[in-house]
């Protein structure tokens, strides 16, 4: 891969929750809106909002940035020109979403290089009401993504991102298959050589003979049905994994209750149930997991489209392909 220092700047950029105190000049906010604004437009219909209250602001950041989709702004310049608004709302709103996508994408690597971190809040549609009022934005403006931004107490890895093969598709996009998911699974997580794995609901223990292949220490499988469990143990035989393989045919509850007295000594671990027992199995599991998980430990849950989990955890990947989605989930137990 080719290197220079604007593309080594983006290949490390991740998301900021924790900021000193200092506080940006002028100087450098204006560099980073200024950049902002050179973003490769279609009309320029977005505006920014500011806020630099950090007692208030979401993670105590010095600088909050609302990005709003804007035809308000336009419609007075054409007004004011004698012009006749000919395009529909819907067109406007396509092309405003992807005026300030672009507008605070260009101020988040601005903002990079010159040494300031940011995190995206994309819950920010859903307090629009709430913006709008505290902001007191006109008719035809929508808050659409908020931004905190400051210089960084913390410096976190980057994000998993699909492998390369996973997002660029050339020529057709491709079927997605089984195999071509937890591949893609599996590169998102990154060298797993060593640790140690749980592969709850393993059923035939695809995901967890995939962690083996991969170097890790050992895998736990836990599989309820006797049926499902014998066909596991062949499957674990035939590719000569018993040395580093441990099969528990029991219901996931009791045998998290008897890995737990072990202590929290799993790096990883699977979930994957029945799509309809998830938020069931979210509940129960998540009192015991700090009890096997280790601090940093990473679950990786499978569900379908509208899966909504955490396990109390921090995300740190979350996406959806076909009917299935993927969120990966940080153990952290220490103060930040």
């Amino acid at each position: 891969m080719l290197h220079n220092p604007v593309v080594d700047t983006m290949m490390v950029r991740k998301s900021i929750r924790r900021f000193q105190d200092k506080v940006p000049t002028e100087e450098v906010v204006e560099a980073i809106v200024r950049a902002g604004q050179q973003a490769p437009f279609a009309y320029q219909l977005c505006s920014l909002l500011l806020c630099r209250n950090a007692a208030e602001n979401p993670f105590h950041a010095p600088l909050l940035f609302t990005f709003c989709v804007d035809s308000h702004r336009l419609e007075r310049v054409m007004a004011l020109r004698g012009w006749k608004m000919v395009t529909n709302d819907l067109s406007l709103l396509l092309f405003g979403i992807q005026d300030a996508s672009l507008l605070g994408e260009n101020m988040v690597i601005a903002a990079e290089s010159l040494g300031l971190g940011s995190c995206y809040l994309g819950s920010t549609p859903y307090r629009a009401a709430e913006i709008v009022e505290e902001y007191a934005l006109p008719p035809r403006v929508f808050p659409l993504v908020q931004l905190a931004m400051g210089y960084p107490a913390e410096d976190p890895p980057p994000r998993p991102r699909y492998p390369l093969e996973f997002t660029l598709f050339e020529d057709r996009y491709p079927e997605m298959g089984d195999e071509m998911v937890r591949e893609a699974i599996f590169d998102a997580l990154g060298p797993i050589g060593g640790l140690r794995v749980l592969d709850l609901f393993a059923g035939t223990g695809a995901m967890g003979l995939e962690a083996l292949s991969r170097g890790v220490r050992e895998c736990v499988f836990v599989e309820e049905d006797p049926r499902v469990c014998a066909v596991l143990k062949a499957n674990i035989a035939a590719l000569e994994y018993e040395p580093h393989s441990q099969v528990i045919n029991a219901g996931y509850l009791h045998a998290l209750r008897i890995l737990a007295r072990g202590g929290p000594g799993f790096d990883l671990l699977f979930l994957d149930p029945p799509y309809r027992m998830l938020s069931e199995v979210e509940g129960l599991l998540m009192p015991l997991l700090p009890s096997v998980l280790a601090d940093g430990g990473v679950a990786v849950v499978e569900g379908g489209r509208a899966t909504e989990v955490t396990l109390g955890g921090d995300p740190v990947f979350d996406r959806t392909y076909g009917d299935t989605r993927v969120v990966m989930v940080k153990m952290r137990r220490t103060a930040t």
